[in-house]
């Protein structure tokens, strides 16, 4: 879960998101400090990005959520996993 904050709380400003543990984050919500919300379905810092659910598969059969954990994984591949 991921919180937004709707009330100061320091160092947290309203507007602000941040992630806790569950104990603390249902802690700030009742306190009415903090409400719940949903992890977003795309990437807003990165132009035109799919849904962060995309999967990207190695030729080898594994599976990552990024083209950056694709492409170091792929260089791991090519050197033979030394």
């Amino acid at each position: 879960m991921t919180i937004k904050f709707i009330k100061s709380y320091s160092p947290y400003h309203a507007g602000d998101r941040a992630g806790f543990s569950y104990k603390k984050e249902k802690k700030l919500v009742e306190a009415g400090v903090a409400k719940e919300v949903k992890r977003p379905e795309i990437d807003k810092m990165i132009k035109n990005s799919k849904t962060k659910t995309k999967k990207y598969k190695c030729e080898c059969g594994r599976e990552f959520n990024s083209p950056q954990g694709l492409g170091a994984h792929q260089r791991f591949c090519e050197e033979g996993g030394k």
